[in-house]
């Protein structure tokens, strides 16, 4: 059993490996920033031949619209709007919809720079602004065609090659946002954000030794960023360098930035290096946080219970319960079932029993508890009690076999060997064992010596 609840909680450990860091970009708010969008949208003038002339009425539009802007937008909105005729210029659309999209009309602002693109199909800057619309509503994969049509028509910086790796990233396409990401490197190589990009698409590969070494230099220029301290962690995992792992997941604990999963990471790591008093010690601030993993520190107090940390396993157990709040039925009962356990190998019978029949009062259903309850009678020959309990689980169908055997054994213990056989013969055809097929053939033997 004990051998079992170790490989139990490590399969679970490193299955989680580099998972935390790829779901989600580094980049915070930095898409939202007004640096980002001033730069990304430009100037609202009309810039080159490649854009849409404008007549002198509508020179003097723009114009007044400029004036107003500063002072009264709602009315630099409305005599641009009045001004705005089936054939006058695109700019004008062009110009509305940079105005919409100031005041976080993403919609309308769409709507303004796909009239432009009517109006003239190759107005580059239009394509760009319809595209940062669209990320600000969550239209991904609409905003990723409007920046490529800019990209096809000419247009080309960090911040456009940045965006669209971004949107690749959203979608998975790992390969195709590495390259986007690179590109908006040679634009702008101190923008620390394409960096992290390529960092992130690097660790959703499986690349760890690149991520591992970009993340470096991340590190050292942001001064320890816990952003990058964690991805950093998921590269070292996917390596299997455990304790580089936890020297980040330490350094971010200490910061008291540490997500849960990223404390519960630690504590996996510190079980797993045999140090049972530093894992309980992250355990215990993990169920001191907010959102507790609880399947999670059950399955740590059972591994440290299996290597033989009883101690620690009591703590973490008793900190379990005194969260039962946190605990669904089968969650309490399976903590309970453990601090039986913990109590059986001190020699306490007594108090086992005690938890046991506690658990099976408030769960009569309790199968698992049902077995273990009846072992410890059998062990004390209690047989009328273990029969009674044996009996119950047989009547569970997900417990049918394993209590048919318990009760077998029982009755052989007690040289009732006839009235094991069909007990045997039935968990068998419940769910065939060589070992079951084996202890039958002993009992039909004991049988015919004993009639």
């Amino acid at each position: 059993m004990r051998i079992i609840a170790i490989i139990v909680i490590l399969s679970f450990f490193f299955g989680s490996a580099a998972q935390g860091a790829a779901a989600d970009t580094r980049m915070g708010q930095y898409w939202e920033s007004d640096t980002f969008v001033a730069r990304f949208m430009g100037s609202f003038g009309i810039l080159s031949e490649r854009e849409p002339s404008i007549s002198k009425d509508e020179k003097e539009v723009l114009d007044n619209v400029a004036s107003l802007m500063p002072e009264d937008p709602d009315a630099a909105v409305t005599l641009l709007s009045n001004a705005i005729k089936e054939d006058s210029s695109a700019a004008l659309d062009f110009t509305l919809g940079n105005l919409r999209f100031q005041d976080g009309q993403f919609k309308a602002a769409a709507s303004h720079y796909r009239t432009a693109i009517q109006k003239l199909p190759d107005f580059q800057r239009a394509h760009r602004n319809l595209g940062l619309s669209l990320f600000r509503e969550g239209d991904f994969v609409a905003s990723l065609e409007s920046l490529v049509s800019a990209l096809k028509l000419g247009d080309e910086d960090g911040d456009l090659y940045g965006l669209i790796g971004h949107l690749h990233l959203q979608e998975k396409r790992f390969i195709s946002a590495e390259t986007a990401y690179r590109k908006a490197m040679l634009f702008m190589p101190g923008e620390l954000n394409w960096k992290a990009g390529v960092a992130e698409c690097l660790l959703a590969q499986s690349r760890y030794r690149e991520a591992v070494a970009l993340f470096d230099e991340l590190i050292e220029l942001e001064g320890e960023d816990s952003r990058f301290l964690l991805a950093q962690a998921d590269a070292f995992l996917g390596l299997e360098r455990l304790r580089d792992a936890a020297a980040n997941y330490e350094m971010v604990h200490r910061k008291g930035k540490a997500p849960v999963n990223a404390l519960a990471n630690l504590g996996d790591i510190y079980l797993n290096e045999g140090l049972p008093k530093q894992a309980l010690r992250i355990y215990l601030d993990v169920l001191d946080s907010g959102s507790v993993p609880v399947a999670r520190i059950i399955r740590a107090a059972e591994a440290l219970f299996a290597s033989d940390q009883g101690t620690a396993a009591i703590s973490l157990s008793e900190k379990l319960v005194e969260e039962s709040v946190r605990l669904d039925g089968a969650q309490l009962a399976q903590v309970k079932r453990l601090q039986a356990l913990i109590a059986i190998e001190a020699g306490d019978v007594k108090n086992a029993k005690a938890i046991l029949n506690e658990s099976i009062e408030r769960n009569p259903m309790d199968g698992k508890s049902l077995l273990l309850l009846a072992g410890q009678y059998r062990v004390g020959e209690e047989w009328a009690l273990a029969e009674d309990l044996l009996k119950r689980a047989i009547a569970l169908e997900a417990f049918e076999a394993d209590a048919k055997v318990k009760l077998a054994q029982c009755f052989v213990l007690q040289g009732r060997y006839s009235e094991a056989l069909p007990l045997l013969r039935d968990s068998l055809v419940l769910n065939p064992r060589d070992n079951i097929r084996e202890y039958l053939s002993k009992v039909e033997e004991l049988t015919k010596i004993n009639r």
